[in-house]
C-alpha cells in the first residue's frame, strides 16, 4: 500500500523559499539635451550629451505572465477538465495587446495531451459556455478572448490601437 502523506509530513519555512525569476535590478538613465563646449585654450569644440541618473534603482521582472482577473475566478473554477487545459493552451500562446487568439487544435492537443479530436472540441465548447472565449466570424480556428476574464498586456492599449485602425 501506498504511504500517505500528512499534512504534518510537510516541512515548514520562516519564510518563502521561491525567489522569483527571471527579476534584476537596473539603474533608471535619462538622456539630457546635448551640450556643446569649445575649449577656450585650442578653439576645439566638443559635443557633449550626458547621462543623468532618474531615481536610482528599479526592479524588471524579464518572465512572460499573463493577466488573470480576480473576480472571474469563479468562473474558471466551473470549467471542466478539457476546458482547463485548453484555457492553460490559450494562455501560453496569447498575442501581446490583442483580443484575438488563433487556436491550432493540432497544437492544442498536443499541449493538452489530449489523445482525441473529441476532447479538444469538449474542451473548447466548454471554454464557449463559460464566456471564456466566443467564435470569430468567417475563420474557424480564431476567437476572440473575453479581456475581462484574462488579457496579456494593457487593454487600453489595445483599444487605442482598434481606435487608430
Amino acid at each position: 500500500m501506498k504511504d500517505v502523506k500528512k499534512l504534518n509530513d510537510f516541512t515548514t519555512y520562516e519564510e518563502n523559499p521561491w525567489k522569483p525569476d527571471g527579476i534584476s535590478r537596473q539603474m533608471k538613465y535619462s538622456d539630457a539635451d546635448e551640450r556643446i563646449l569649445t575649449d577656450s585654450n585650442t578653439g576645439e569644440v566638443f559635443t557633449l550629451i550626458p547621462t543623468i541618473k532618474v531615481g536610482g534603482k528599479f526592479v524588471r521582472d524579464r518572465l512572460e505572465y499573463r493577466k488573470l482577473y480576480v473576480g472571474t475566478l469563479d468562473k474558471i473554477k466551473k470549467l471542466s477538465v478539457p476546458g482547463l487545459r485548453l484555457f492553460c493552451y490559450i494562455l501560453t500562446d496569447l498575442p501581446r495587446c490583442s483580443d484575438e487568439v488563433y487556436i491550432d487544435p493540432r497544437k492544442a492537443r498536443e499541449y493538452c495531451g489530449y489523445s482525441s479530436q473529441t476532447q479538444f472540441y469538449a474542451g473548447l465548447i466548454n471554454l464557449l459556455e463559460n464566456d471564456i472565449v466566443v467564435r470569430k466570424v468567417g475563420v474557424h480556428p480564431q476567437y476572440f478572448i473575453n479581456v475581462n476574464v484574462f488579457f496579456n498586456g494593457d487593454r487600453g492599449k489595445m483599444l487605442r490601437n482598434k481606435e487608430n485602425d
